[in-house]
């Protein structure tokens, strides 16, 4: 992911409640699920553009989003010239991205795919998930520090 894109604002009005949100899903051959949803005040793409990591997630708007990008190539100046602040935004972006996203995406995704696995494959995806989700928490506890 190239750019990651700030979702500021909702929409003023009736649908209120309704606007600024996206989903975030993973795909099983043709099937796409979607689990986590967030809005406002959010961050689309920023743990992936600031480690320069590959999204292993769907992002899907559901209702239109007010949103500012910023493109990798702008923002690793700032990163460089400002290391306090990159200390800082790398903690919360990976403190989010873990908590919020991967965990319950990958635990989603074992849900899913052992309900719609026939019983001789499940047993191996949902070893390999089980250790995503292992590997998971480690990196998460290896970027913290």
């Amino acid at each position: 992911m190239n750019e990651q894109i700030y979702v500021i604002t909702q929409k003023a009005g009736k649908a209120k409640e309704k606007s600024g949100k996206y989903a975030i899903g993973f795909s099983d051959q043709k099937q796409r699920y979607f689990h986590v949803k967030l809005g406002k005040k959010t961050v689309i793409g920023g743990y992936e553009n600031l480690f320069g990591k590959r999204s292993e997630f769907f992002y899907k708007a559901l209702h239109h989003i007010d949103a500012y990008g910023l493109r990798k190539e702008k923002l690793q100046p700032i990163m460089e010239e400002y290391p306090e602040f990159k200390a800082q935004i790398s903690t919360h972006t990976v403190n989010f991205y873990y908590r919020i996203i991967r965990k319950p995406m990958l635990e989603f995704k074992r849900n899913i795919l052992s309900q719609v696995r026939k019983r001789q494959e499940m047993d191996q995806i949902i070893e390999e998930l089980d250790e995503k989700i292992r590997l998971a928490e480690e990196q998460y506890h290896e970027e913290l520090n």
